[in-house]
């Protein structure tokens, strides 16, 4: 539901992978179709990819999004794909069973920005969910933060996801070091392998 959410508040394209034991890294990359020597995109090729479970795909698959995180590419047959921009990733894992699963590498969890538990909702939190599920979806409720539709107008919303690709777009702005100390204590209590 995150994932469709932000994909709506900022009118990006969303695929879901749900990721299994007989995923292959080709349905995460692509192809390219032997019959017509043209190159068929694989669930990558969106701005933000849910990746479902990540966990109980193959070491081979996992590392199949390794050059996409990083390099907002994949290569395929020797050439190289430019992925949408902006692109994102956001990946669920299956805490609970452990037959089946395989545990993300390091260089994989680099790549995530935030390691997020949200745990399960008190009683009168889980009741205001049920709730407002029965009025309608909540999702339909999200507007674009733009007056139009489409990435480039929301670009100036977002500075983050513009062309720098995730990297900071803030580093003009003034910034005190009790804001910095609380930002790094932040990202560092959300990270992966900093907690």
């Amino acid at each position: 539901m995150l994932a469709r959410a932000l994909a709506r508040s900022i009118s990006c394209e969303l695929k879901r992978v749900q990721c299994t034991p007989d995923l292959l890294p080709v349905d995460i990359t692509g192809y390219v179709d032997p019959r017509k020597e043209t190159f068929v995109p694989g669930a990558v090729f969106a701005n933000i990819v849910l990746a479902d479970e990540l966990n109980r795909a193959m070491p081979r698959t996992q590392s199949a999004l390794l050059e996409a995180m990083g390099e907002s590419q994949v290569t395929v047959d020797g050439r190289t794909h430019r992925l949408p921009d902006p692109f994102m990733v956001i990946a669920t894992q299956n805490p609970i069973e452990h037959a089946g699963v395989n545990d993300l590498p390091e260089a994989q969890l680099d790549r995530f920005g935030l390691l997020l538990s949200p745990g399960y909702p008190d009683e009168e939190h889980e009741v205001e969910i049920l709730r407002d599920r029965m009025v309608d979806d909540p999702l339909t409720r999200i507007a674009p933060c733009s007056a139009s539709n489409g990435y480039a107008s929301s670009s100036r919303w977002f500075p983050a996801l513009s062309s720098t690709r995730g990297c900071c777009a803030t580093s003009s702005a003034p910034c005190g070091a009790a804001v910095s100390r609380r930002s790094s204590r932040w990202a560092r209590a959300h990270a992966p392998r900093c907690s």
